[in-house]
């Protein structure tokens, strides 16, 4: 995907600043005025009270009544009469006027680059199975746009290869952070990695494997189990987060099925004596269309529970990355 190019002026955001006729006239090195004091200097208008208006602003009477004072110094004038009750001198409504129109002209534009920078930029998503968080959190976004990227036999690639070649943006895989070697080979190709709580998984079987005749597993019985994986471009990645899961001591054995891990593969994969370990949310849209398999939902009596988490690059050039993770992180915290 080509993103269109943004213009530099949409990255001006949070400074905007009002320079002095002055400084702007003949060259002289006035100071400048924040667009925060006209907007602070609007509300006290509202106002008419210092106290009042420190309040709505969230700040000390002291630090508004100096930041008014300093107003007063850039544009050369008094603009209130402090003397008994607050109120306006002449110029000061005048400027009041002058103020407002040009916070809403900031607060307007500050919006439009915003959009800007969004339609330009979606956030590019590589899901490599559903799961119940992500699909709570991505349908309570509705301001920063996402495309999902399919990663096909063909063009796909490793979580961390996707990531390195600017195919991706956010990967939502397993939470690698509890694995130290994917963790080192992350570091070293710079991306970060944030573990996202866990997920329900569950343990699918053919109706014929030996084990399916259980009505509940222990962690034993899987001792040298064969595990189907169906996607060889995340092979190596998805062994490691089983294996950090289930532990090494049971001597799984991975097996590599050539075919996409997609729903329309999986209805006509052939498990054998196999065990395919996956989230909730795709093992029952498995079982919806399939009735030779079966689906075992704990271990040891207790949910199968898989570590789930994102991965991302803190250099990516596109802003809506950083805010998407930074609002994944506060969902997850709430």
């Amino acid at each position: 995907m080509q993103n269109s190019p943004i213009p530099q002026w949409a990255f001006a955001w949070r400074s905007c600043t009002i320079f002095s006729e002055e400084y702007m006239g003949n060259g002289k090195t006035g100071s400048a005025m924040q667009i925060e004091t006209l907007e602070e200097y609007v509300v006290l208008a509202k106002h008419l009270n210092f106290s009042k208006a420190a309040i709505e602003l969230s700040m000390t009477q002291s630090t508004l009544s100096k930041h008014i004072a300093a107003l007063e110094r850039e544009v050369g004038f008094p603009v209130v009469e402090r003397s008994g009750s607050v109120r306006l001198t002449q110029a000061g409504a005048l400027l009041l006027d002058c103020a407002q129109q040009t916070a809403n002209a900031y607060r307007s534009g500050l919006s439009r680059c915003r959009k800007l920078l969004a339609e330009a930029s979606p956030v590019r998503l590589q899901w490599f199975d559903a799961h119940d968080y992500f699909t709570d959190f991505l349908s309570s976004v509705d301001d920063i746009p996402f495309v999902f990227v399919s990663a096909t036999e063909g063009e796909g690639g490793s979580y961390f290869s996707n990531l390195e070649r600017n195919r991706v943006d956010v990967v939502s895989t397993i939470d690698i952070t509890r694995v130290p070697e994917l963790m080192d080979i992350a570091e070293s190709k710079g991306i970060t990695a944030i573990g996202t709580g866990t997920d329900r998984a569950a343990v699918v079987m053919s109706k014929d494997n030996p084990l399916a005749s259980q009505e509940s597993l222990r962690r034993i019985d899987l001792k040298d189990a064969e595990v189907f994986m169906p996607d060889g471009a995340c092979f190596d990645e998805w062994r490691s987060g089983i294996l950090a899961l289930f532990g090494s001591d049971l001597d799984l054995k991975f097996v590599l099925k050539p075919i996409y891990n997609s729903m329309a593969n999986l209805q006509r994969a052939d498990f054998g004596d196999m065990i395919w370990i996956s989230s909730v949310f795709d093992v029952e849209n498995l079982c919806r269309v399939r009735d030779d398999v079966v689906a075992r939902y704990e271990l040891n009596d207790s949910p199968i529970l898989l570590p789930r988490g994102i991965l991302y690059r803190e250099d990516n050039d596109n802003p809506n990355v950083a805010i998407f993770v930074e609002r994944l992180a506060e969902f997850f915290v709430a």
